[in-house]
């Protein structure tokens, strides 16, 4: 629906993981420091 390539998306959620800004669950996804991941995407902006 982005039109992001599922590696880009899988790779990118590892990291996240990775820096303790999510935890994944088989399918489902938890935002453990939003925050965080406000931060982020304000750098990428």
């Amino acid at each position: 629906m982005v039109g992001t390539a599922t590696e880009s998306v899988i790779r990118l959620l590892s990291e996240f993981k990775k820096d303790g800004l999510n935890e994944l669950d088989g399918k489902k996804i938890r935002i453990k420091d939003k925050k965080g991941l406000v931060r982020l995407s304000d750098f990428y902006a």
